[in-house]
């Protein structure tokens, strides 16, 4: 699973014509920053110097502003106070062209607020020194939570993906999880939730997004591991009878569970300076990209993606499109040339794909001149399996094999090429006329074989060492007519053609 830039912005298009509402519980995040100047007289309190101060929003305040940067119509369904946390909240809402017309603001409601003190000493770097935090959980008041449901009940029905974003803060009560889960399991709109300490409470959604500690809670499975990871996410997928269940673990592997099974998803590597909406993010892009239409493996590879990268920043990064692609323009560069590995790496990968058991692909040739021919090809043999390796020959072995006018393209660029299909993911160079020491090394699941060849055709050495391990051979027919050969035929015949004209 390699998520492409192409592919992202094909997606991101039809997430620009989605609709979207978010429930749940809002948070005024303050920070104010300034310097450490010393310690009070009159105890061991710090002093601080103020400089400056900020505003943004947490929780479903940040979810929504976040799903608006992609899709194009973005409601917010909360309660607020009509103190000042709360018309702050309203102004930055609106600067976002975020819909508040679900918002119900009223003066019985407390305006959830964290105020953060920042500040740096001579010799030490910034940090928080004082955390106020300002909220009631004892519920909304009853005609506060009617006109709540009331707003929500509208703008579910006009929404194409609704999140649920549950801190626990008061907003979100069982009557508004009953609600969604009824809508959700009738399948009127796809639901997504992200709750804190109730991910067992929301059935029939259609995806649940948990982190570890979440999923604990909820199922009474640590995820140690991988393998606890998926033992956790699908005895909670099925507790709640949910569509998919997204189970991320900070650095480490996410495993998204569906009804087909689970599948674990890389996490990039980042600097990490603040994990802050994380979580939100992780939600947010994978509801966007199921919403869109793509399956959920694609959706979670996104999300995780995006959460690698807002991790990077200070503070609720809101990412905007532009910067997600930039992101992934430069993990796709690095990704490919990961791509192309030696025997020892490649060893690693293939036991490591074994364990998890997912289908090893293997096929080789020396791809010069690639052509639509070899794409479609390569895309077959992928579809055989989990796990594509391209076996590339040499410019030695080429030599070998074709004459000394070949190859065309040099192995580097061609090994570069390979490395840039989604469905090819790994590629390793051979120098020998034939990769069956690499085959024996290897024992890929699956071998292929393409054009015009037959069992008795092909290499017989390889086919008595696939055979030898129980492996299969899948013998894949070629294009008609496209062939490296053919191709330069036509190339050296139109040049012929352009001299004498």
């Amino acid at each position: 699973m390699t998520l492409t830039v192409e592919q992202t912005r094909s997606f991101l298009n039809k997430i620009e014509k989605l609709r979207v509402a978010v429930v749940g519980d809002v948070v005024l995040e303050e920070t104010v920053t300034g310097k450490m100047v010393g310690v009070a007289k009159e105890g061991p309190t710090p002093v601080v110097e103020v400089s400056g101060s900020t505003s943004t929003l947490g929780a479903a305040g940040f979810a929504a502003r976040l799903a608006n940067q992609y899709a194009g119509n973005v409601a917010l369904v909360t309660a607020l106070g009509t103190d000042a946390p709360g018309k702050t909240v309203l102004d930055i809402l609106r600067a976002d062209d975020v819909d508040v017309s679900p918002v119900v603001a009223d003066e019985t409601v407390r305006t959830p607020t964290h105020t953060h003190v920042v500040a740096e000493a001579e010799h030490n770097p910034r940090q928080e020194v004082l955390r106020l935090v300002h909220t009631d959980r004892g519920g909304l008041p009853a005609h506060v939570f009617h006109s709540l449901v009331a707003n929500l009940e509208r703008e579910v029905h006009k929404a194409d993906v609704v999140f649920l974003i549950d801190q626990g803060l008061g907003t979100i009560s069982p009557d508004v999880i009953a609600l969604l889960s009824d809508l959700a399991s009738k399948g009127r709109v796809l639901v997504v939730g992200d709750s804190q300490t109730r991910a067992d409470q929301l059935r029939s959604f259609s995806a649940v997004v948990v982190n570890d500690e979440e999923a604990a809670l909820a199922t009474g499975v640590q995820p140690t591991d991988e393998s606890t990871a998926v033992q956790a996410a699908e005895r909670l997928r099925e507790q709640l009878d949910a569509g998919h269940v997204l189970l991320t673990r900070g650095p480490k592997a996410a495993v998204v569970v569906t009804e087909k099974g689970a599948t674990a998803v890389a996490v990039e590597p980042q600097h990490v300076y603040d994990v802050t909406g994380a979580g939100e993010t992780v939600a947010v892009l994978f509801g966007l990209a199921l919403a869109a239409g793509e399956p959920a493996e694609t959706a979670a590879e996104l999300a995780t993606r995006a959460a690698s990268l807002a991790v990077s920043y200070p503070g609720l990064a809101v990412l905007p499109r532009t910067e997600l692609l930039r992101y992934l323009e430069r993990l796709q560069a690095r990704l490919q040339a990961q791509k192309i590995v030696e025997l020892d790496q490649l060893k690693e990968i293939v036991a490591q794909a074994k364990r998890e058991g997912r289908r090893v692909v293997w096929t080789n040739g020396c791809f010069d001149l690639l052509h639509v021919g070899h794409i479609l090809y390569l895309e077959k043999a992928r579809a055989l399996g989990d796990l594509l390796i391209v076996g590339l020959n040499s410019d030695a072995s080429v030599r070998a094999t074709k004459g000394p006018t070949r190859p065309i393209v040099h192995e580097a660029q061609r090994a570069k090429l390979l490395a840039s299909l989604s469905f090819v993911d790994y590629v390793i160079i051979f120098d020998d006329e034939s990769p069956k020491r690499l085959i024996a090394e290897l024992q890929p699941d699956v071998y292929v074989k393409g054009g015009d060849y037959t069992l008795d055709t092909i290499n017989q050495e390889e086919r008595r060492i696939v055979e030898s391990y129980g492996g299969e051979i899948a013998l894949l027919p070629g294009a008609e007519g496209m062939s490296t050969t053919n191709l330069i035929r036509k190339i050296l015949k139109t040049h012929r053609d352009e001299e004498e004209q």
